[in-house]
């Protein structure tokens, strides 16, 4: 069985979350954007998710398409280089690391209800893209998912 989908938008890697100390006591949070990407990824998820659950091993192959760094929005937008020393993907600032992408898939996949645990992936497949001629089938930017069950 393989099931697919695809979430338009600009993705948003799952970085390690922050840490604060105030008055004694320490907490974590994650950065508003991301909690607002992984909260779009689950409800997509859930839209199209089987009907049932994959609870046997599977492989994810996992499409990354990004702007290019430089042109990211707002809080996200990768420090200005000038056009001497700016560097060409993937080396350019700003775009994520693949793992972090696929940390937040994996997990939006286990809440969502898709895989009964995410360790049922055994054999990840990550791709990531920037730039305009690395964009979606039909140019848009999101992550497409992709996961095909094994000995079924």
């Amino acid at each position: 069985m393989t099931w697919s989908c695809f979430v338009p938008g600009v993705p948003i890697p799952q970085a390690r979350a922050r840490s604060v100390t105030r008055g004694g006591r320490t907490w974590q949070y994650y950065e508003p954007a991301v909690k607002e990407y992984r909260d779009k990824l689950i409800l997509s998820f859930k839209r199209v998710k089987p009907k049932q659950q994959i609870t046997g091993p599977c492989v994810m192959a996992l499409q990354v398409y990004l702007p290019r760094a430089w042109s990211r929005p707002g809080s996200l937008r990768a420090p200005r280089i000038t056009p001497s020393r700016q560097r060409p993907y993937p080396d350019a600032p700003g775009t994520g690391d693949w793992s972090n992408f696929t940390k937040m898939v994996e997990d939006a996949l286990q809440t969502a209800g898709v895989l009964d645990n995410d360790s049922r992936i055994v054999g990840p497949d990550t791709t990531k893209a920037s730039g305009k001629y690395w964009a979606g089938a039909d140019g848009a930017k999101g992550i497409y998912v992709a996961l095909t069950t094994i000995g079924e």
